[in-house]
């Protein structure tokens, strides 16, 4: 029984390192890289495309952006400019020409050493909050030499009308601007407050219409409420509200192309941390190469508690 037994231990060992396989960095195969084209436009700026190159998964150099490139926009397969230089801040820009309802844009990007790309997408129409409401369920405040402060915990309540024609593809935000002076350090940034949503559709609870729940952004389409209204209530946690503070919030209204490239990547972040989930490729439309090239219009309402 002795020798069966070690006979068994023998075996097995040898089984897992029989299968184990020593891979030098060699081994792996050299991908070419490709251009990285990033542009979401709207109504409401300049057009702007920053172009950069894929690295390997085992390339950990910083992302460079490429110059001498040259970048074709089109307009219902019109040409409408071509831009050859970047700015400051590594964009090529077009301005004195923004994004239109209905048209449909095409970019093609040419630069040497790399593949030719090209994508295409439209802008949305804009959909607007027809409704703003507020609840307050908890809220405390206290004076100190830097000024009142408290918290507060409460309900943002937004409603829009969904059109009926086709599919339409939404994000909500929901933030605050602090202009806080604490301890002298003034900070004037854009700061998100932490939201924890709940839905309802006419009168519904448990709205399965929400895709997506970031710790910014809320994804979803109109599937389960086309051309009906909608009210939204986002539960908000605020552990550093001031008296008559402003939230802002923004009802982004995104094409096709757009929504499934903020889908993605937001799975992507929320499941970037968890080894056991499965990986998540991120969207993108670019033909002959990788990014997103997509459009977006947007609503923006505040309310103060």
């Amino acid at each position: 029984m002795k020798n069966i037994y070690f006979a068994l231990i023998f075996v097995t060992t040898a089984f897992f390192f029989s299968c184990e396989k020593t891979e030098d960095i060699d081994d792996f195969p050299l991908v070419t890289p490709q251009l990285v084209l990033n542009c979401m436009f709207s109504p409401d700026s300049s057009w702007e495309f920053q172009l950069s190159k894929s690295l390997s998964v085992l390339d950990n150099a910083e992302i460079e952006y490429l110059k001498n490139a040259t970048v074709k926009l089109y307009k219902n397969n019109q040409l409408i400019n071509t831009i050859t230089e970047t700015n400051k801040k590594t964009f090529y820009v077009l301005q004195n020409n923004t994004a239109e309802f209905g048209a449909k844009y095409k970019v093609e990007i040419s630069r040497k050493g790399y593949k030719d790309i090209s994508s295409t997408s439209t802008l949305p129409t804009m959909v607007e909050i027809s409704g703003l409401t507020k609840s307050v369920k908890d809220s405390s405040t206290y004076w100190s030499q830097h000024g009142t402060w408290g918290e507060l915990t409460g309900h943002i309540n937004v409603k829009f009308n969904d059109s009926k024609a086709g599919d339409n593809y939404y994000m909500l935000s929901i933030f605050s601007i602090d202009t806080n002076t604490y301890y002298n350090y003034p900070d004037t940034t854009i700061s998100y407050q932490e939201i924890n949503i709940n839905y309802h559709i006419n009168d519904e609870t448990d709205n399965p219409a929400i895709e997506i729940q970031s710790e910014q952004e809320y994804i979803f389409s109109d599937k389960y409420f086309s051309g009906q209204s909608i009210e939204i209530s986002a539960y908000i946690e605020d552990w550093n509200f001031t008296p008559n503070k402003t939230f802002v919030v923004v009802l982004y209204s995104l094409s096709r192309e757009a929504y499934l490239y903020k889908r993605s990547l937001a799975l992507y972040y929320e499941r970037g941390e968890n080894p056991f989930s499965e990986p998540v490729q991120v969207y993108g439309n670019i033909e002959n190469g990788f990014g997103i090239f997509g459009g977006y219009t947007m609503d923006v309402k505040s309310i103060t508690f």
